[in-house]
């Protein structure tokens, strides 16, 4: 999980230095293109980590002790986690764009409204009640990938309004090598 976090925090910490600096040197269409690019970085670095996740995650818990039942475990939960770990990078992008504009109350609002929701949907996935079946483990992380879907919402129309995309949008935006790069290079973990 902390791995994902790792990720997602370097993603979200690049961006946001990125985005500042060409904010703060007048350049607003080359934010709004790193805004663009830092899009598309997201989603590239989102599956890179799922695939990443899956492939090494049963032998980095078997080479931590884990075995049997406890194994499971581990893995009914990690691996919704690193299914939705898109979301985890698309939030500190999205967290990094405002940021950069100013804006820290959208985020911090966002994890004190998610841990609130956390709270209740932790015991109803896991345990179940009425209509909801009990999920175990892997209603844990789905509950965290759930509310960091709805982050991730929340967060975009925060950044649209504040009009941190290209003209149109940032799906117009071809992904370029060398902003990657720059990306990578700012915000590897």
């Amino acid at each position: 999980f902390f791995i994902v976090v790792a990720f997602s925090s370097g993603l979200g910490t690049g961006t946001t230095a990125l985005i500042a600096n060409a904010l703060g040197a007048g350049r607003e269409d080359e934010a709004r293109s790193l805004a663009g690019q830092s899009m598309w970085f997201a989603l590239v670095v989102g599956a890179g980590v799922t695939v990443l996740g899956f492939a090494v995650s049963e032998r980095l818990f078997r080479w931590m002790g884990a075995d049997g039942s406890y194994l499971q475990i581990c893995m009914d939960y990690i691996s919704v986690i690193f299914a939705g770990s898109v979301f985890f990078m698309l939030s500190s992008t999205l967290n990094g764009f405002l940021q950069a504009r100013g804006d820290t109350v959208t985020f911090r609002n966002s994890l004190i409204a998610g841990s609130i929701i956390n709270v209740a949907l932790d015991p109803l996935f896991l345990y179940g009640w009425g209509p909801f079946p009990a999920l175990g483990f892997r209603g844990i992380a789905a509950s965290t990938i759930l509310i960091q879907g709805v982050v991730v919402v929340y967060m975009y129309v925060r950044c649209v309004r504040a009009n941190c995309f290209p003209k149109g949008s940032w799906l117009r935006v071809r992904p370029h090598g060398v902003s990657f790069r720059v990306l990578f290079q700012q915000g590897a973990p």
